[in-house]
């Protein structure tokens, strides 16, 4: 393979299921499919409404619209902690829904460097919060994972959320 000087390679074998090769300065995009997966159903629609409603758009990906700023990806557990106790924690004024919408489910994403304990940071993100069953945040998280794994995602690098 050729690439030219400016577009530099980076294999790695740090997300084991999937070790391969990407380009870092492209800006991978994650998937939610909604009709792939029910579960996906209310997660990924609360994901897109905060996307829109958001300053710069955060984390938005549209093949008409375009996209706002990418999110970041942390590998800190100190970070992913702060944000999800800044949205869900009982600090936070969460009150959890009664059964079965009792699992809170934030956006920006609490593996990302905008999450909820980053609001108005450098982009001026708000960030957002929803109860949702346990299997649809299991389901959304599960697809994040395996999007950081599929695109090797690493600690520093940037990424879109596209809702279909």
């Amino acid at each position: 393979m050729r690439v030219s000087d400016n577009q530099a390679i980076r294999c790695d074998r740090v997300r084991v299921d999937y070790p391969g090769c990407v380009v870092p300065k492209v800006t991978g995009i994650i998937q939610f499919d909604r009709a792939a997966k029910p579960l996906l159903q209310v997660p990924a629609t609360n994901y897109l409404n905060w996307q829109i409603q958001f300053p710069n758009h955060v984390g938005y990906y549209n093949d008409y619209y375009g996209y706002g700023a990418p999110l970041t990806y942390t590998n800190s557990s100190a970070t992913s902690d702060a944000n999800y106790a800044a949205a869900c924690g009982p600090s936070s004024g969460w009150v959890a829904p009664p059964a079965p919408n009792n699992s809170c489910d934030e956006y920006p994403f609490g593996s990302t460097l905008e999450g909820a304990a980053m609001a108005g940071g450098s982009y001026g993100v708000t960030w957002g919060r929803n109860g949702v069953t346990p299997q649809e945040n299991s389901s959304g998280g599960g697809t994040l994972s395996v999007g950081y794994s599929k695109l090797h995602i690493l600690n520093g690098d940037k990424f879109l959320a596209q809702v279909l």
